[in-house]
């Protein structure tokens, strides 16, 4: 219970913090079902927990960066190579990670066999960006945009809603104290 609570606390300050907030929140939701569950797809899709599998993010805001920065992907066998932006000269993009421009993503993705596409882009674009992973025959999606993706059969989304994993603790935290 008082780890629980401290994740709580964590998720609380997460809402009113800044970039390190954000990147606490990644930490925070690698430990949950959620990551254990889009890790589980990935390996049943390939099979092959020994092989690497190369990600992008697009969307390297605060979210997105704290995404391209997170260490823990390669120990799960996702690389993830690059962000992508429509603004390549984002302030908030503090990573040692390539920073491309979107008009970048198609042959970059074709470069570098691609097969896993990070969405923290606003809701507005998410599905522009979906449709432009699977035109790029990228069949794993794991959306951070506040929007729920529409996809053909064979591609798998996750998409994630972090408002609602936060009403759930604050449900939890009701209950319990």
């Amino acid at each position: 219970v008082k780890l629980l609570v401290s994740d709580i606390g964590g998720m609380l300050i997460i809402v009113l913090g800044g970039m390190e907030s954000v990147f606490m929140l990644l930490l925070f939701l690698m430990g949950t079902d959620f990551f254990r569950g889009f890790m589980k797809v990935v390996y049943e899709k390939y099979l092959d927990s020994n092989c690497v599998i190369n990600a992008i993010v697009v969307g390297v805001g605060n979210l997105g960066t704290a995404l391209l920065n997170y260490s823990g992907f390669q120990d799960a066998g996702v690389n993830v190579l690059a962000g992508f932006d429509l603004n390549t000269k984002k302030p908030a993009a503090k990573t040692e990670k390539k920073i491309y421009s979107m008009d970048l993503l198609d042959t970059f993705c074709e470069e570098n066999d691609v097969r896993i596409g990070i969405i923290s882009t606003p809701a507005s674009e998410a599905q522009m960006v979906c449709e432009k992973f699977i035109n790029n025959d990228i069949d794993i999606i794991w959306n951070f945009a506040p929007v729920n993706l529409l996809a053909p059969e064979g591609i798998t989304v996750k998409n994630e809603n972090l408002a609602a994993s936060l009403m759930t603790l604050r449900m939890h935290m009701k209950e319990n104290y």
